[in-house]
């Protein structure tokens, strides 16, 4: 793959938070790439480090807390993590933008929703993201081309222009999120970062949010990152997929690498897809990966699943596993080398 089909380039990630109970590890020296045009895609349960690397991108973390402590963060060639905080500013929503969670916390309550996408172009486009406005304030009058661009992007994400003028609180959670996909898709950025974007929807509705979103990535030529614990959405909208666990990347492939069940898969990756239901499965209970998610304060010796791991061995519990590569696909276990299912080269360090 050519370099410059690469548009986010992450290299030894790591970020801590300072907490009353130790220092948390929420990220360890992950890598990895988002190419051009293609969705990737970060699964893993509640805690595993997901929404942190995305806040680390944005550089959105807890200024008191949140500490990137080593790595870059390469977007089109640049560092952000060396740039300026005016420049990064400019760079948040006209360049890298994000859909959150909860529609509601990404949205004010007290002004309509036509204003709240008005007020991203304002800050962004009209000023020249120079503006010096503080999000948050209220700005002047959106311009007719502004609103010309606000009932634009409305109708792109299927919601009446006439319903500009209502407030967060008359539309329902389908909508509300349609709402915050226009404010992330309005000034066109380049990467879309898209945090458990369906989580609060019921299934009809993800399903046609999730289409949407599909077709105004293809329309505008929108690379993303979507994080989800949900692998039928991966299967269905992601190019390739990132697994995390204790805030490391521990498989990494296509989505065709993934989802091969003929392939040979971290423990971790086996356990979500045996904790899935499927139609043709005649056992009475599904098989959850048994214990929890380690203490990121405290975070075992040797690989970080080794206490929930079927295979673990001495091995396992003291050494670091490394990193063994079969084509596109990598996968961060030390039972790949013993089992010598993975017979291309292999080397150390993070996915």
């Amino acid at each position: 793959m050519n370099n410059n089909d690469i548009l986010l380039d992450i290299k030894d990630l790591e970020v801590t938070y300072d907490t009353e109970e130790g220092i948390v590890h929420a990220v360890n020296n992950i890598s990895f790439g988002v190419v051009r045009g293609k969705t990737l895609g970060i699964v893993g349960e509640t805690g595993a480090g997901k929404t942190t690397t995305a806040m680390s991108i944005l550089r959105l973390l807890p200024e008191r807390t949140g500490n990137i402590r080593k790595g870059s963060i390469t977007y089109d060639g640049r560092n952000l993590l060396e740039l300026p905080i005016e420049e990064m500013q400019r760079v948040r929503g006209e360049k890298i933008s994000m859909i959150f969670q909860d529609p509601m916390s990404s949205l004010n309550p007290v002004i309509t929703v036509g204003d709240q996408i008005a007020e991203v172009l304002q800050l962004h486009e009209a000023a020249g993201g120079k503006s010096g406005k503080r999000p948050g304030k209220r700005l002047g009058k959106p311009s007719p081309e502004i609103m010309k661009r606000v009932d634009e992007i409305l109708e792109m994400v299927g919601i009446p222009t006439e319903r500009k003028s209502e407030y967060p609180h008359q539309f329902s959670g389908g909508m509300k999120q349609r709402v915050v996909i226009a404010m992330a898709l309005v000034c066109e950025p380049e990467l879309v970062i898209a945090d458990e974007p369906t989580t609060a929807l019921d299934v009809t509705i993800q399903a046609q949010v999730l289409e949407m979103m599909e077709n105004l990535k293809n329309k505008l030529n929108t690379s993303m990152i979507l994080i989800t614990h949900d692998l039928g959405v991966v299967a269905e909208t992601c190019d390739d997929v990132a697994i995390m666990y204790a805030g490391e990347i521990i498989e990494y492939g296509t989505v065709e690498d993934i989802f091969d069940m003929e392939k040979s898969h971290h423990p971790y990756t086996e356990g979500l897809f045996n904790s899935i239901p499927r139609l043709n499965d005649t056992s009475e209970r599904l098989k959850p990966i048994p214990g929890l998610m380690p203490d990121p304060t405290a975070l075992p010796c040797g690989c970080s699943f080794h206490p929930r791991c079927p295979y673990c061995s001495s091995k396992c519990r003291q050494a670091e596993p490394g990193v063994y590569h079969s084509g596109t696909h990598k996968i961060r276990c030390t039972r790949m080398a013993d089992d010598h299912t993975m017979t291309d080269d292999k080397e150390g360090g993070a996915c």
